[in-house]
């Protein structure tokens, strides 16, 4: 669920919400999937799982960064 996005330059009569931070904190709480507030703007934001963190783990000991 995308609350809202930032307006392409070439659409002007667009209509851009912005939110509150405690109007933020509140759709949060409730989302399911999460989000990150900037300047006024939710913005939807990939998760993470388990295999998600264990690719990560592997490509950082393939590449010897640990």
């Amino acid at each position: 669920m995308v609350i809202t996005q930032t307006n392409a330059p070439n659409l002007p009569d667009a209509i851009k919400t912005r939110f509150t931070p405690d109007e933020y904190r509140a759709i949060e709480e409730t989302a399911e999937e999460r989000h990150e507030y900037y300047n006024g703007e939710i913005i939807a934001i990939s998760g993470g799982s388990e295999v998600h963190s264990a690719i990560g783990c592997n490509l950082l000991i393939y590449l010897d960064f640990l």
